[in-house]
């Protein structure tokens, strides 16, 4: 008899234990981008100082990760349904231009985070999600978190295209501006931003 309960009793033991971390995870459908959800996310990615502001230019989120200066923006908006767009972003000035072939070669390597040059010079990273047809939490979480690495992977890439023997103290010539674009043209004060070599 024993035999048999001892078993069962595992079995369900293990069910039971599959199921809480199931429900640990945060799978709660995400069919409109709000302030409160975003920020949720957000700091479950690693982000701090999270600040939601309204300009002349819209709504967006300003935030830090890593001693980096982000932005999100909310766009596609309607009364009815929410915002459906959440363009993701970080840019960078550099003391010389960055080419457009840089921030092209960049982008075809990969493919869910472009890379642009603005008319003034500054390189932007960009990732646009959408909320069509409805996303997880835990997949917004992860779209963040890939973003987040992005930054590393620029400085890699451009120390491969620069020689570094020509960069100052092994500093890739990335300083962040004063602002932080959401896109083009939605931009925000911010604190500067610089990746380094380490």
């Amino acid at each position: 008899m024993n035999s048999i309960i001892l078993p069962a009793v595992r079995a369900a033991a293990v069910l039971l234990l599959a199921a809480s971390a199931a429900s640990a995870a945060d799978n709660t459908i995400i069919t409109k981008f709000e302030k409160a959800v975003v920020a949720k996310a957000l700091e479950k990615a690693g982000a701090t100082q999270i600040e939601h502001k309204t300009t002349e230019r819209g709504d967006h989120t300003e935030f830090v990760v890593g001693g980096l200066n982000y932005g999100v923006g909310y766009r596609v908006c309607s009364e009815a349904a929410g915002c459906k767009g959440l363009p993701l972003s970080i840019n960078f000035k550099a003391d010389t231009p960055f080419s457009i072939a840089s921030a092209n070669s960049f982008s075809r390597a990969r493919i869910f985070t472009s890379a642009f040059v603005l008319p003034d010079g500054r390189l932007v990273l960009s990732r646009y999600l959408i909320a069509d047809g409805g996303v997880t939490s835990e997949h917004l979480v992860e779209n963040f978190k890939v973003f987040f690495q992005m930054p590393d992977e620029l400085k890699n890439h451009l120390l491969k295209e620069a020689p570094v023997a020509s960069l100052p103290g092994a500093v890739v010539p990335l300083a962040g501006n004063a602002d932080r674009h959401v896109d083009e043209d939605l931009a925000a004060l911010a604190p500067a931003n610089r990746l380094t070599s380490k």
